[in-house]
């Protein structure tokens, strides 16, 4: 009879903590070259992600399944949350472009990082010079390519629909910018 409560008592912790897991993500890196103390995530009440003078850092997170603006010193960064991740970064702090994700949600935020779903400024800010039919045009080939592009990724289905939302949001932004001729976007 003892057994029998232990392998039962045992059967319930253990579901107990395999639920918990699935609430928070964890999230951990290496930043090497590192110059900065922490890595800011823009949410309601801001996350501050500490990092270790060697460039190491780790963390649970509770989160909502979004884009967050990720913050290392003055360069920013676009990151796909969703609890029961459990992603890891590894970047040169010289080469911002060296973003490299792995772990569960690796697919999302590298094809995030490939594909930011905003044109690169320069080439936004040279789009305004045209008339506004080939203005939205454009607007709409980026976006209508980047749907392609996320067609033929296997994703998260919460990424699929967030990365589509910030799509459409971007479309409706660029409209409104090129009819007020602002040149800043806010994302």
């Amino acid at each position: 009879m003892k057994k029998v409560l232990i392998i039962v008592f045992s059967f319930f912790v253990s579901a107990f903590f395999y639920a918990q897991n699935k609430r928070v993500m964890n999230f951990e890196g290496e930043i090497i070259n590192n110059m900065q103390d922490i890595l800011v995530i823009e949410t309601k009440n801001g996350k501050e992600i500490m990092i270790s003078k060697d460039g190491v850092f780790k963390d649970t997170i509770n989160t909502t399944p979004r884009i967050y603006n990720m913050w290392y010193g003055k360069v920013l960064f676009h990151v796909f949350f969703k609890n029961d991740f459990n992603l890891a970064l590894k970047m040169n702090s010289d080469s911002h472009t060296s973003l490299v994700f792995s772990g569960k949600g690796a697919a999302e935020n590298n094809f995030l990082t490939q594909n930011p779903y905003y044109p690169n400024p320069i080439y936004f800010h040279s789009l305004l010079s045209l008339n506004k039919g080939d203005f939205l045009k454009e607007i709409k080939k980026f976006k209508s390519n980047l749907l392609k592009k996320l067609k033929t990724e296997d994703l998260d289905p919460d990424f699929n629909r967030v990365y589509k939302d910030y799509l459409e949001y971007f479309y409706e932004k660029s409209k409104k910018a090129y009819n007020k001729k602002k040149v800043k976007v806010n994302l």
